[in-house]
């Protein structure tokens, strides 16, 4: 089976779909199918062609910001598939958005199969950024035209069905995370080294407590209700820091808040990353404190490692994190604090024994998706 995955953002960009997509990758190449990837080109150093991890990955002229660019890019997407067409049994393209309509034209002479992974929902999630899009008629009408639709949560589920997509189009196939159990005094004390030594902005002070958030910086996602809270938590633990692990378009509004407070030496913003693991076993606990759902798959991941996890308390969240998290209303700044507090005091401990679902689970279910709608298209 030859697999094309199209998809603006790859590795090395490091948020929380772009670690996802290539874990996908990486578990298909596992499973026998034979995977490429377009993407774009967003640094003119990059080289245009390379594997990764059992994948040939092309970089196309980048979309940058302007319309211009991404027009571009769109063009040398649909040229790509035009021109290696006849070495390509099924298309799945990341995410909702005008590209899509393009993946499919530059397809329909061959019969190609097209499939749409929808990756997040909320604010800015797939959905909702295919309703604000200029081009939301023309996405509505690739939707209708795919041969399914992958939703990664049942978050996604539900909001595709409020936006008139049929069920039986959709296929559930949730966020596999690792599962990593080494959890332990001595491995959080080798990470936090690890961490330190890598740049001094990870220093911590003595019996310093440590709280991790990994997501969009985005207001949708709490993280201004969170420099709240943890105004709050400092006051009663001094040492305690805040490392917010990601990016987003609230970023600089947030730093600015941030240092409005006081909090630029307790409150820490090093971008993003795209190996969590010396994070996540150096964290005491794991914050997600979304006003909305955006993404489960960190706090699966959290729990998949036993990290102790803070969450709002939102139907994906209480999926992923399975027994033993501690869950706060979304937006109550006093419940949050609290938990946090609750959470720090406890020190390094490990969370409950929880396995959510795996890398390998979501490689196959995606594999016999791909197997039946080639069975149904005639082309298996």
């Amino acid at each position: 089976m030859r697999v094309v995955l199209v998809s603006r953002r790859f590795w090395p960009q490091a948020q929380e779909p772009e670690r996802t997509l290539g874990r996908l990758v990486e578990q298909l190449v596992a499973c026998g199918v034979q995977c490429t990837v377009l993407t774009a080109r967003w640094e003119a150093h990059s080289p245009v062609r390379f594997d990764y991890r059992g994948a040939a990955v092309f970089r196309l002229p980048s979309p940058a910001h302007s319309l211009w660019g991404a027009t571009r890019y769109l063009r040398a997407v649909k040229r790509w598939l035009r021109e290696n067409g006849a070495d390509c049994d099924l298309v799945c393209h990341s995410r909702l958005s005008r590209d899509l309509h393009g993946v499919q034209l530059a397809v329909a002479d061959r019969r190609t199969p097209v499939l749409v992974r929808c990756e997040a929902a909320g604010d800015r999630g797939d959905v909702d950024a295919s309703r604000r899009s200029p081009f939301a008629r023309r996405i509505t009408a690739s939707i209708e035209n795919v041969d399914a639709v992958i939703a990664v949560s049942e978050q996604v589920r539900q909001e595709l069905l409020a936006a008139g997509v049929p069920a039986s189009r959709i296929r559930l196939i949730e966020n596999g995370a690792p599962i990593d159990p080494r959890r332990s005094p001595g491995m959080q004390a080798r990470s936090r080294r690890l961490l330190h030594e890598s740049h001094d902005l990870f220093g911590l002070p003595p019996q310093g407590g440590l709280a991790l958030y990994i997501g969009p910086l985005l207001a949708s996602q709490g993280v201004f209700e969170l420099v709240k809270a943890w105004r709050q938590v400092v006051k009663a633990r001094p040492t305690a820091v805040l490392w917010m692990i990601g990016e987003g378009a609230d970023g600089p509004k947030l730093w600015q808040r941030i240092l409005n407070a006081g909090l630029d030496h307790r409150i820490i913003l090093p971008g993003s990353f795209d190996d969590l693991t010396d994070l996540l076993q150096a964290a005491d606990l794991l914050v997600a404190p979304a006003l909305e759902e955006h993404s489960t798959t960190i706090v699966a991941e959290a729990a998949g490692c036993r990290l102790p996890i803070v969450a709002s308390d939102l139907p994906g969240f209480r999926t992923a994190a399975g027994p033993g998290a501690q869950l706060t209303p979304p937006g109550d700044i006093d419940a949050l604090t609290t938990a946090l507090e609750e959470g720090l005091a406890a020190g390094m401990r490990l969370g409950p024994a929880y396995a959510p679902p795996s890398l390998e689970a979501m490689g196959l279910e995606h594999r016999q998706l791909f197997e039946e709608v080639l069975s149904q298209s005639g082309r298996s």
